[in-house]
């Protein structure tokens, strides 16, 4: 059974960018806003899946590559 807290329950998370420069900001995910970084070009709207978490700061990729 897959875990719904913690940090495990936060991988794979989907959620939305609300506000990006370079390669960091934020995004909208479980009704709260993450501070969250990225080695893909992001801009706000896009659709993320979170790939690690570290401390309060999780890892993104764009929603089209996790499924691609």
């Amino acid at each position: 059974r897959r875990s719904i807290c913690g940090v495990t329950g936060m991988l794979g998370k989907v959620g939305e960018i609300k506000d990006w420069q370079e390669s960091a900001g934020q995004i909208f995910v479980n009704g709260e806003l993450w501070r969250a970084v990225s080695d893909f070009p992001l801009s706000a709207g896009d659709r993320v899946v979170i790939q690690n978490v570290d401390g309060l700061t999780v890892s993104v990729i764009p929603f089209k590559e996790s499924v691609g």
